[in-house]
C-alpha cells in the first residue's frame, strides 16, 4: 500500500509541486494500478507458451527498384539559385 507521505517523498525527490488533495488522489490512484497488477499475478499461464514478440516481425522494406532519375537540368529549373550544376544555399557555418 502506498500511502501519501510515500507519495509526497516522491513528488519532492521529483521536484513536482502538489497539494494535499492531489497528493491523497495520487496515493488512491497508485494503489489502485497496483491491485490491478496484483491481479495479474493471480492469472493461471502455466499452459500459456512464453511469448517474446506478440505480433510476428515483419519487415517493413520494399524490392529495389532502379527507375530513371529526372535530368539534372530538369531539377535545377525549380532551384532558386544553382552554380555549376548544384543548388546554390545561404552559407549557415562559418
Amino acid at each position: 500500500m502506498i500511502s501519501k507521505k510515500e507519495v509526497e517523498r516522491l513528488a519532492d525527490m521529483t521536484r513536482i509541486a502538489m497539494t494535499d488533495d492531489e497528493l491523497a488522489k495520487f496515493a488512491e490512484d497508485l494503489n489502485e494500478i497496483l491491485d490491478r497488477l496484483m491481479g495479474l499475478a493471480e492469472v493461471d499461464t502455466q499452459d500459456v507458451d512464453t511469448t517474446y514478440q506478440a505480433a510476428p516481425l515483419e519487415e517493413a522494406t520494399r524490392e529495389d527498384v532502379i527507375t530513371s532519375s529526372l535530368p539534372a537540368e530538369e531539377v535545377l529549373k525549380n532551384a532558386p539559385e544553382a552554380v555549376d550544376g548544384y543548388f546554390r544555399v545561404p552559407r549557415i557555418v562559418d
